[in-house]
């Protein structure tokens, strides 16, 4: 059995790679759901999020007010961090879990931020999804992103460079999403052989 994270910077392409394996029948988990189920009431996190920042970020059904809670976030990056800190272990908790009572050979999970978190030695295998800043941009300006998005984000993120050292594959998506899917299972295939 093998734990393998598909990680890449932003409008990399992450999704793309986790719906082809999708297709391909191997299950794919995203940290990010896994993160948001988190913020549900009765968990640690949303615990500490009430007591940390009170009653206002709460909806009238006493669900976290994601809008509210990013507002609070970006006022400085101590607190990103700070509510990072208390997650990712959360998260990886939640993902050891689940791994444990896959029967599958191969088991994904998305992790858009592995490499900011630590969380890299977690993981089997690192798969690193890299595409040029040309089409990244374009991908993200596309679905509705500014230019100040997507660089306030890229700034929480190590750079591609950096990424791409640290991976264990590198699957290039610069072409369609068919090169994407041969790429993949040909990535696959060298796996088991």
């Amino acid at each position: 059995m093998m734990k393998i994270a598909i990680t890449g910077t932003i409008g990399s392409g992450k999704s793309s790679v986790s719906c082809i394996l999708k297709s391909l029948n191997y299950p794919v988990y995203d940290a990010d759901l896994i993160a948001h189920d988190l913020y549900k009431p009765g968990e640690p996190i949303y615990d500490y999020l009430i007591s940390r920042y009170g009653g206002e970020l709460l909806n009238d059904d006493a669900t976290i007010n994601r809008k509210i809670l990013a507002h609070h976030l970006f006022l400085a990056d101590e607190n990103i961090m700070e509510l990072e800190d208390k997650i990712f272990p959360e998260v990886m908790d939640k993902i050891n879990h689940i791994y444990e009572s896959d029967p599958q050979d191969l088991v994904f999970f998305e992790v858009s931020m592995l490499f900011e978190a630590q969380l890299e030695g977690q993981f089997d295998e690192v798969w690193v999804v890299n595409t040029t800043d040309a089409i990244r941009y374009q991908r993200l300006l596309s679905r509705g992103l500014t230019h100040h998005d997507i660089k306030k984000r890229e700034q929480r993120q190590i750079p591609t460079s950096t990424k791409l050292k640290l991976a264990d594959r590198i699957l290039d998506n610069n072409a369609t999403q068919d090169a994407l899917k041969a790429l993949i299972i040909e990535t696959l295939e060298r796996m088991s052989a």
